[in-house]
């Protein structure tokens, strides 16, 4: 019967082993002759261990370690090391992502995602956390700021800052959803040209059928800086259109990145496809630097 059957897959489950493991280790070499210059080479071990456990989500552990004989070449670089907590029940309803050692900053989708300005996420010293449910996602980061560089393997090095930053993103409902984030940069020894800066962010999305998306996303830096931009996406038959706009002001600036600001612009494209035929169209028009100051080039673009 039925409860015996269940009874039967519960001792199953039961019998099984705390969660499956894997182990990868790669050892890299490389060797360059420049003329003129002197011969660099070098090696690299790149190891990761993982563990799936029933009760305490997936465990990974990752490290990249590389040597050169010329450490001129990417001076002050460290080790990549990290640690993944995936899938960690917290709650009967609550999971969560987290990283400690060098990751990126933690970010949501809906927040990040546009057709035509992404918000990058930083590379960090420090910890990364995501809790999520089915209609909530709740993000936070905190560490020194960095790059990741490197001829065999990927190493951090810092430049100088520190950044930490929260965010929320809702659904609502199903046609709803909705998110907000704060961050703040104390400014970097290494890139004077980005300053300390705090900034806001906010999304909402709207859609009314799965395939018809109207979201509008809203920026703001705590030197004045602000930006706007809007994307829409629709489904006709067997074409998909999406189309927006897009305002960026000068001083407009987000955590340690090199920011493309002081620019405005927008777009249209329609993708057709069926199970034999594919082919897009569309135009794209930004105005870069469209208030030039003394000196400066404004320059207007048309394509498509």
């Amino acid at each position: 019967d039925i409860a015996a059957e269940i009874a039967r897959e519960e001792a199953e489950e039961a019998a099984q082993p705390d969660g499956r493991r894997g182990y990868s280790a790669r050892l890299l070499g490389l060797y360059r002759n420049p003329n003129p210059g002197p011969s660099v080479y070098g090696g690299g071990l790149s190891l990761a261990h993982s563990r799936d456990t029933r009760d305490w989500g997936l465990w990974r552990f990752e490290a990249d370690i590389q040597r050169l004989s010329d450490d001129d070449l990417y001076p002050s670089t460290v080790p990549r090391i990290t640690l993944y907590s995936l899938a960690l029940p917290v709650t009967g309803r609550w999971l969560a992502d987290t990283a400690a050692g060098v990751a990126r900053t933690s970010g949501s989708g809906l927040m990040a995602n546009s057709y035509r300005v992404y918000l990058p996420r930083s590379v960090i010293a420090g910890a990364t956390t995501r809790w999520y449910d089915e209609r909530n996602e709740v993000y936070a980061s905190a560490g020194e700021t960095g790059s990741l560089f490197g001829a065999i393997l990927p190493q951090y090095r810092s430049n100088g800052g520190e950044l930490a930053g929260f965010g929320w993103t809702h659904t609502a409902s199903p046609q709803w959803r909705l998110g907000v984030e704060f961050n703040y940069f104390t400014g970097s020894t290494e890139a004077p040209e980005v300053p300390e800066n705090s900034n806001y962010a906010g999304v909402v999305e709207y859609s009314w059928t799965p395939y018809d998306h109207a979201k509008l996303h809203l920026l703001g830096s705590s030197n004045g800086g602000a930006g706007g931009w809007t994307d829409w996406e629709n489904r006709l038959a067997n074409w998909t259109l999406r189309y927006g706009a897009y305002g960026l002001s000068r001083t407009l600036l987000y955590n340690d990145a090199f920011f493309i600001n002081n620019q405005r612009g927008a777009y249209f494209r329609s993708d057709y496809y069926d199970l034999t035929k594919f082919g897009s169209v569309g135009i794209d028009a930004a105005q870069i630097n469209p208030h030039p100051r003394v000196g400066e080039i404004g320059t207007n673009i048309v394509q498509g």
